[in-house]
C-alpha cells in the first residue's frame, strides 16, 4: 500500500503532502499533514473542486508515471490543474485493491496514461465509488455519482427524517427558475414524506462534529421525475450554507410554517443567504441588523429600510420557520473583539466546502432566540415589503393628493377612486420589477 496524498505542481516543484482520511466524513474534510483540509487548499490554489472530479483507477507501478506526466503539463501551462489526488482503494468486502485512485480534473482526464477497467471500490473515508475511464461515453464526477458511504460510518437521520445524497441544480434550471437557494427538487415519490409548505436541509456531518450548531436551513420543494428517488437537487448556495460539499448526503425533514404565496407572485424571491454573527453593544436590545453594504445592493434597499430574517427555528421536538423585521444599517467597522466572538464555536466553512463563506450580519440575543438559532447558522435576508412600497408611495405622494383634489374640484368621485386605484397599481408594479 502507498499513502493518501495531495501532489502539488508549483514553482517548478512537486510536492507530496500527506492526506489523512476520517472514516464517514466527507473527502473534502481530509486534513493535510502541513495543516487546513483537502477542500480548502483546493480552493485556495484555484484547483478544480473536488466534487468536479473523476475518479480513475491505475496499477500501483503507474504512479510516478502519472504524477510525472501531470507535473509536465502543470509546470508547462499556468492554465493547467495545479493538484493531483492519490488514494488508496479498497474492495467493499475491506480488502485493499492492487492499484490506487486518481482524482483527477477534466483538462488532466484528456492526457492521462492508460488506467484500469472501472470498478466499484472503497476509499479510506469509507465511501464507495465507481471509478470511470477517459473513453466512457459520460465519465461521472464524484459530484454526479453522490456519496454513499459504509453504513457502519456515516451518521443517519433522526425519525421522521429522509437521507437523500444531494446532486447539482444545473440541470434542472428550467424548474428552479431565479428561485435557486429558495427551492430543492425531489422526486415525486416523496411527496406523502412532505405535507407542508417548507422543509428543512441540514448537514448529518456538521451536526455530529459540533452538536450545539444548528445547521438547518428551511426549503420550499418542487417535485420532478427526472430527480432519482435516492437524490435531491440543492444548488452550490444552500450547500454552502449548511458546509455540505456537493455530491454528498444532507438530511431533510419537514418544516411547519406557511410560505407567502400572494408575496411571492407579485413581488418574487429575492432574498440573500448570510451567517449569523453577534452584535456590537451599541445595537444590543435594539430591533436592529447591521448588514455589508454590498448586501443592501443585492437587496436592492438603503439604510434604514426594514428586512426580514428568516430561518429554521428548532422548538421542542419539531422545526418550524421562524421571521423576524429589523431596521437594516450598514457595517462601518467591524471590531476584532466582535469577530472574534461570533467565530468562537464555528467552523471555518472556507475548510468544508473550500469557498469563501456568506457576509456575516449582526443579531442580537432576543433576535437570535426569536429565530431559534445560534452563532454561524445561516439565514435567509430579503427586503419588507413595508418599507418598499411606503417608499414608492411616498415619491408619488404628492402626484397622487393632486389628482384627487382635482377630481374632487370636479365633484367626480369615480375619478377620484379611479385615480387613486391607478397610482396603487403602479406602486406595486414598480415594487415587484424591483424586487424581481
Amino acid at each position: 500500500m502507498e499513502r493518501n496524498e495531495l501532489v502539488l505542481y508549483a514553482d517548478g516543484a512537486n510536492d507530496h503532502l500527506d492526506l489523512a482520511l476520517r472514516p464517514g466524513r466527507p473527502l473534502g474534510w481530509a486534513t493535510l499533514d502541513t495543516g487546513g483540509t483537502l477542500a480548502g487548499t483546493l480552493g485556495e490554489l484555484g484547483a478544480e473542486r473536488l466534487g468536479r472530479r473523476y475518479p480513475v483507477l491505475f496499477d500501483d507501478g503507474d504512479r510516478q508515471e502519472l504524477t510525472e506526466s501531470l507535473a509536465r503539463r502543470a509546470h508547462g501551462s499556468p492554465y493547467f490543474d495545479p493538484a493531483l489526488i492519490l488514494l488508496d482503494a479498497f474492495a467493499p468486502a475491506g480488502l485493499p485493491v492492487p492499484g490506487f485512485v486518481a482524482l483527477v480534473s477534466s483538462a488532466q482526464l484528456s492526457v492521462l496514461p492508460p488506467c484500469r477497467s472501472p470498478e466499484g471500490v472503497v476509499l479510506g473515508n469509507a465511501r464507495l465509488i465507481r471509478t470511470v475511464r477517459p473513453a466512457d461515453p459520460a465519465p461521472g464526477t464524484l459530484e454526479y455519482q453522490g456519496a454513499e458511504y459504509l453504513t457502519e460510518h456515516a451518521p443517519g437521520p433522526r425519525d421522521g427524517e429522509l437521507l437523500l445524497r444531494t446532486t447539482p441544480s444545473s440541470p434542472f434550471a428550467d424548474l428552479t427558475g431565479n428561485r435557486h437557494s429558495y427551492f430543492c427538487v425531489l422526486n415525486p415519490v416523496h411527496a406523502p414524506h412532505f405535507t407542508t409548505d417548507y422543509l428543512y436541509v441540514r448537514n448529518p456531518f456538521l451536526a455530529a462534529d459540533h452538536p450545539g450548531l444548528e445547521t438547518a436551513i428551511p426549503v420550499r420543494v418542487v417535485f420532478d421525475d427526472r430527480v432519482p428517488a435516492a437524490r435531491v437537487v440543492l444548488d452550490s448556495t444552500t450547500l454552502f450554507a449548511i458546509g455540505l460539499p456537493q455530491g454528498e448526503p444532507a438530511v431533510l425533514g419537514p418544516c411547519h410554517g406557511r410560505a407567502g404565496r400572494v408575496r411571492n407572485t407579485l413581488f418574487g424571491h429575492r432574498h440573500a443567504v448570510a451567517r449569523v454573527g453577534r452584535t456590537a453593544v451599541i445595537d444590543i436590545e435594539k430591533p436592529v441588523t447591521r448588514l455589508p453594504e454590498e448586501m443592501l445592493d443585492l437587496l436592492g434597499i438603503s439604510q434604514g429600510d426594514r428586512v426580514i430574517v428568516e430561518a429554521a427555528a428548532h422548538r421542542a421536538g419539531h422545526i418550524e420557520i421562524a421571521r423576524t423585521t429589523l431596521r437594516a444599517l450598514p457595517w462601518r467597522e467591524q471590531s476584532p473583539l466582535l469577530l472574534a466572538r461570533s467565530r468562537t464555536g464555528v467552523p471555518d466553512h472556507q475548510l468544508l466546502v473550500g469557498d469563501e463563506d456568506f457576509p456575516m450580519i449582526s443579531l442580537d440575543l432576543n433576535a437570535r432566540t426569536t429565530l431559534g438559532i445560534v452563532p454561524g447558522s445561516a439565514v435567509y435576508v430579503r427586503p419588507a415589503l413595508s418599507s418598499l412600497l411606503g417608499r414608492e408611495f411616498t415619491s408619488v405622494s404628492f402626484v397622487l393628493i393632486a389628482a384627487i383634489f382635482s377630481a374632487a374640484a370636479l365633484q367626480s368621485l369615480a375619478l377620484a377612486v379611479v385615480s387613486a386605484s391607478i397610482y396603487l397599481v403602479l406602486t406595486v408594479f414598480i415594487v415587484g420589477a424591483r424586487l424581481r
